[in-house]
């Protein structure tokens, strides 16, 4: 394909002259087809479709490059399946060989890097992660094909924001990725690397999840190696035995907070068990909100039993107002973070918070549209960020004052407008506990996440008696689950990670001589499967090991009878 020559191997941009250094990025040709050696060489091409070009990045289980799909005319993101540990780059200098002896590893933690494509893909496009467009098989290996975004990695979009971020601005900010990473946690999906390089921010404020991979990269012990973040890694992930879950994605996710409220990255866990000297943020910088301070050091609790166990959970934590205002989950502004909204009622003030909101926020935007080198994101403060709050409590017509009746003296509400709202926190304002008689309705809801507040009856702005009944409807959080890979991990993490998920399972041992004591070695409904919450239920085979044992005994010798 001649088209390639007019592209720049090293950012993919289109090149007039190819024999000029590049225009974009300055690489001359020399220069943009440069690689590390045993990587693929820029300008291979790949399943007659994909360019690929520099490295970006490597672990010991894939390497990344950035490339072009000369199909659609767009950049893509090639992550090649390339465990160094079990191969070796081939003599033509784009295929994989299987090391002598590593050819069963090889194919065990393929088909592990098979399913988390194949997982991510199925992911709703609305969820906050790069997904994957394409998956071919060349050389010897695999590769899955990735979106390309024009973004900043929060890594450096905290360098380049002058400092901290404001409560306000960092709760709009994270609402929608967190919403999104429960929504990947009730389909089975774990992240496990969260920190400021494996999210990326737009122009336009939203953020995203990269760096998926395979569990066993995130666990300390793993054949392929493994790749932690000190200081967002959690505990539990250093350790070979340890189960990891949601609770590990709420460790990182705190973290990353943490790190983008006070400008200090957290201690490694490692340290940490050694001495903690995690300070809570509040006392880093006071204008950060008790309830928000105390979230972050529930969710970042060493021990894992202990700790802020989902990611709904740890938003409620968050959202949990100061003052007594209601922390109210909210679905379509989350996903529109850059309308300006009414400001909401501001709390009663405290000595250390006397400083104006207003002044705050503008002082923000002022600072960053100074220190913001690209143009495509001085917009983002400009129109954005510097004015994103989330809104903590209803407008002025979903929470009536209690009318009087001039005829007959009895006291005359309105039914609340409290959808969005999580119950715990309209069951503790008196606001609604003093008018209504609170009943509580709880139901599967694929649009709302757990504790959330999907539906009112009567219906908002109904009169109603003070004291008459107000039927809140309540999620549950979806019904439905995919079934996750257990064929090969320990029993003991099979039903952890089931219970996690709120699925019902049963455990047959079977006769198998040739198979290792402890291990799944099928299920009864196969991984990707939807799977109903405390309704369906999975069956694990494992060994019995009481037949292995008996088996194994030596055979009593019985002498033959003499003729």
């Amino acid at each position: 394909m001649d088209d390639t020559k007019n592209l720049c191997l090293a950012c993919m941009e289109q090149l007039e002259d190819p024999s000029a250094p590049c225009p974009s990025c300055g690489a001359s040709r020399e220069e943009q087809e440069q690689q590390p050696e045993g990587f693929l060489r820029p300008g291979t091409l790949l399943g007659e479709r994909f360019l690929s070009g520099r490295l970006r990045y490597a672990n010991g289980e894939f390497a990344e490059y950035l490339g072009y799909d000369m199909v659609d005319q767009r950049k893509v993101l090639l992550r090649e399946f390339y465990p160094r540990a079990f191969s070796c780059r081939g003599e033509d200098g784009r295929s994989l060989q299987v090391l002598e002896g590593k050819e069963e590893d090889f194919e065990d933690y393929a088909q592990a890097f098979d399913l988390l494509i194949k997982k991510l893909a199925a992911q709703p496009v609305t969820e906050a992660m790069v997904p994957p467009v394409g998956y071919l098989r060349e050389g010897g290996t695999r590769y899955g094909v990735f979106q390309y975004l024009e973004t900043l990695s929060f890594e450096e979009f905290l360098e380049r924001s002058g400092g901290p971020l404001r409560w306000p601005v960092a709760k709009k900010l994270f609402m929608p990725l967190f919403t999104s990473l429960s929504n990947l946690h009730s389909r089975g999906l774990l992240h496990l690397g969260i920190g400021p390089g494996n999210v990326l921010i737009d122009s336009t404020g939203r953020l995203w999840l990269q760096g998926f991979a395979t569990q066993a990269l995130r666990r300390e012990g793993s054949a392929i190696g493994c790749e932690l973040f000190p200081g967002y890694s959690a505990p539990e992930q250093y350790s070979a035995t340890d189960f990891v879950g949601a609770f590990t994605d709420v460790y990182g996710c705190a973290a990353l907070l943490y790190r983008a409220l006070t400008g200090i990255a957290p201690p490694p866990a490692m340290d940490r068990l050694v001495e903690d000297s995690l300070v809570p943020a509040a006392q880093v910088d006071p204008s950060i909100p008790e309830a928000v301070s105390d979230a972050l050091s529930a969710a970042m609790v060493l021990q894992a039993d202990y700790r802020t166990g989902t990611i709904d959970e740890f938003t409620a934590n968050l959202l949990e107002s100061v003052s007594g205002n209601t922390a109210v989950f909210d679905a379509d502004k989350l996903a529109e973070p850059a309308r300006r909204e009414e400001e909401p009622p501001k709390p009663s003030p405290k000595p250390r918070r006397r400083k104006s909101s207003t002044a705050l926020y503008l002082v923000l935007a002022m600072a960053v549209t100074l220190v913001l080198i690209v143009g495509a994101f001085t917009y983002l403060w400009r129109g954005g960020l510097s004015e994103l709050i989330l809104p903590t409590q209803g407008g002025s017509s979903s929470s009536s004052q209690a009318e009087e009746s001039s005829a007959s003296q009895e006291e005359i509400v309105r039914s609340p407008s409290l959808v969005g709202f999580y119950i715990g926190e309209v069951q503790k304002n008196t606001e609604y506990t003093e008018n209504f008689n609170i009943q509580v309705v709880s139901d599967y809801n694929e649009e709302y996440p757990a504790d959330v507040i999907f539906q009112v009856e009567p219906e908002p702005g109904t009169e109603m008696h003070k004291g008459d009944d107000l039927i809140l409807h309540v999620s549950k959080g979806s019904e439905m689950v995919e079934m996750p890979s257990l064929v090969g991990s320990t029993l003991e993490y099979a039903m952890e990670t089931l219970t996690t998920m709120g699925i019902q399972y049963d455990v047959i041992e079977v006769d198998d001589p040739d198979a290792a004591s402890g291990v799944i070695l099928r299920t009864d409904k196969r991984a990707g499967t939807s799977i109903r919450k405390y309704q369906d239920r999975v069956t694990l085979f494992v060994k019995d090991d009481n037949a292995a044992s008996q088996s194994d005994e030596e055979p009593v010798e019985v002498e033959p009878e003499e003729d």
